[in-house]
């Protein structure tokens, strides 16, 4: 849920903290080269995304199409084994039409994603399928999830139109490659620790556990809704 800007400065802060170590001594060299690429290409689509007023918006509408997309998927997986069957046989129909498309659709790169929720739309616009959705009830998610994903392309296709932002659609992808790169990082630090142990690469990964962890809590501070805020107070 971290805003670009903020993942990337997380990303940031952990290569500067890679760098600050005896790379050869930690045996991380080869990590540390193949983060620092997927850095720059982050960082260079980052530049575009910067000049656009429209990229915040663009991002948060993604997040919305993407959060309507996965609690639509949640929703008919569990009336899969709904006892009764005729529900059961209705949710298994709609998943079918979803997983054809494959998974990790909402970590995909815009425009990809963009055409296959278009294409899903259309699938389940058809009368068997919008039969089966509206027996589970489950017709108000797909008008969701069709909001979200015209309200992003609308958005999208106003910014593709300012030249001072072409190809800025790569950022989701840069920005994915460099949370596997990240991921990829922190499984090669745990697995060391495992066999040269803690003391070596401790201080290390204190620092990355200790950014990952501020950045959680900016997250949770600007979602918290003011109630909570309140109570706490």
């Amino acid at each position: 849920m971290l805003r670009n800007l903020e993942h990337f400065q997380v990303m940031s802060n952990i290569l500067s903290y890679l760098k600050e170590g005896n790379l050869e001594e930690l045996k991380l060299e080869t990590f540390c080269t193949s983060f620092e690429a997927k850095f720059k290409a982050y960082d260079d689509v980052l530049v575009l995304e910067r000049s656009s007023a429209l990229s915040e918006k663009i991002y948060q509408a993604d997040i919305e199409r993407d959060q309507a997309f996965r609690a639509l998927v949640s929703a008919v997986k569990n009336y899969v084994s709904f006892p009764d069957e005729q529900k059961s046989a209705a949710a298994a129909q709609i998943l079918h039409q979803i997983e054809k498309y494959g998974k990790g659709v909402e970590r995909l790169p815009y425009l990809q994603e963009s055409g296959i929720l278009s294409n899903l739309l259309q699938d389940l616009a058809l009368t068997e399928n919008a039969n089966a959705l509206k027996l589970l009830q489950l017709d108000d998610w797909v008008k969701v999830l069709k909001d979200s994903t015209a309200r992003f392309d609308e958005l999208f296709m106003s910014r593709e139109t300012d030249n001072s932002t072409k190809g800025s659609g790569e950022v989701k992808e840069a920005r994915q490659a460099m949370q596997e790169e990240f991921e990829r990082l922190v499984y090669g630090i745990n697995g060391y620790e495992l066999v040269y142990g803690t003391s070596v690469y401790g201080p290390l990964a204190n620092k990355i556990n200790e950014a990952v962890e501020y950045a959680q809590q900016q997250v949770s501070r600007r979602t918290r809704r003011p109630k909570e805020e309140d109570e706490q107070i």
